[in-house]
């Protein structure tokens, strides 16, 4: 049964310890409420429209229809007109796409191991495959760029120029001191350049 706040005539459950509306204490200010039959009915359905409106203000609306059939719904899917492109596609890096609807428009490393199908390369695949020359192929994000020059700055110009400057800085193998040196005083960098 709703009643009614004598303060701002709102309706009030009779549970409530104080008026919704005005705040008011409800043992002070309601009265029964002189709804009725048909009016009762229509004051029922508001409130299940209210909180229909309210549910729908704080999580959205109902998703829509699936255009594409790839399984996710417009709303979810961050292009509902290409069925490759939706929520943990696979997402190839650098091909200036967003399959997986990250925000990062192919830019991740992803999948598909080093570069995502050969188009770009991680810090990590640079120095396996050149030591720390320049890398033919672009980086895959900007982390592993500076990982790559921070690395490249510690082994060939600062800490263990001496010991590696005329191997693996110009693309051969390391030599025993060279790694160590690396190991000793970069293995910061190195870690660095393994997680990008």
């Amino acid at each position: 049964m709703l009643l009614t706040c004598t303060h701002c005539e709102g309706f009030v459950p009779t549970n409530a310890p104080t008026c919704p509306h005005c705040g008011a204490e409800s043992l002070d200010v309601k009265a029964n409420s002189k709804l009725g039959g048909l009016a009762k009915a229509v004051a029922s359905a508001a409130a299940g429209g209210l909180v229909a409106a309210t549910l729908m203000a704080c999580y959205g609306g109902p998703p829509g229809p699936d255009l594409d059939n790839d399984g996710y719904e417009a709303g979810w899917d961050c292009n509902d007109n290409d069925a490759t492109i939706y929520p943990g596609a696979p997402d190839p890096a650098g091909d200036g796409i967003d399959q997986n609807c990250d925000g990062n428009g192919g830019s991740d490393a992803g999948t598909g191991g080093s570069g995502g199908g050969g188009n770009c390369v991680t810090c990590n695949d640079a120095v396996k495959s050149g030591g720390l020359t320049s890398p033919t192929l672009p980086f895959c994000t900007t982390h592993g760029a500076e990982a790559f020059d921070t690395l490249v700055l510690c082994v060939c110009t600062a800490s263990c120029a001496e010991d590696c400057g005329d191997n693996i800085c110009k693309g051969a193998t390391a030599t025993t001191g060279c790694s160590a040196c690396v190991q000793t005083n970069c293995s910061t960098q190195n870690l660095d350049c393994e997680a990008n």
